[in-house]
């Protein structure tokens, strides 16, 4: 590409930092309403206690553990240069609207997100458009950094 273009940034994993902390914790009410049964409930009721409070605890630790990991790889492959750089014009961009994923392709790669799926990548609708030049820091096929002309 023109050494010349300018860039805007619009996205990069290692600034936003780890996005998922309330998806992580939705097993944690879960948890707190199965101990309190647990506590002040009849032998029965503490059966029901117990199975929330592991359920609660399985889905929170699941949640982060993985959502967790795909943010470390994405800002450790940045960090250390293990990255693609993808250049050039947008095109085919398949517009979304959360329910259904955005897409779009730059020189053969295509890139499909959507707000509604965690991803440590980049995954915002309505902001990259067609015929503007991007920059993209590809690892994997996900986007980890997202520069675009101005």
């Amino acid at each position: 590409m023109n050494d010349s273009t300018s860039y805007q940034l619009v996205f990069d994993v290692a600034r936003t930092g780890y996005r998922h902390w309330l998806f992580s914790a939705a097993g944690l009410p879960i948890a707190v309403a199965g101990f309190l049964e647990l506590v002040r409930a009849n032998a029965t009721r503490r059966r029901l206690g117990l199975v929330l409070v592991l359920a609660g605890v399985a889905w929170t630790s699941f949640a982060f553990l993985t959502s967790y990991h795909e943010y470390t790889s994405l800002r450790d492959a940045l960090a250390t240069g293990r990255f693609q750089i993808v250049e050039g014009p947008v095109q085919h961009v398949v517009p979304g609207d959360g329910r259904t994923p955005e897409s779009f392709d730059v020189r053969g790669h295509r890139y499909t997100y959507s707000w509604s799926v965690v991803s440590a990548g980049f995954n915002s609708p309505g902001i990259v458009q067609p015929g503007r030049t991007v920059r993209i820091a590809d690892v994997g096929g996900q986007i980890a950094r997202l520069e675009i002309s101005r």
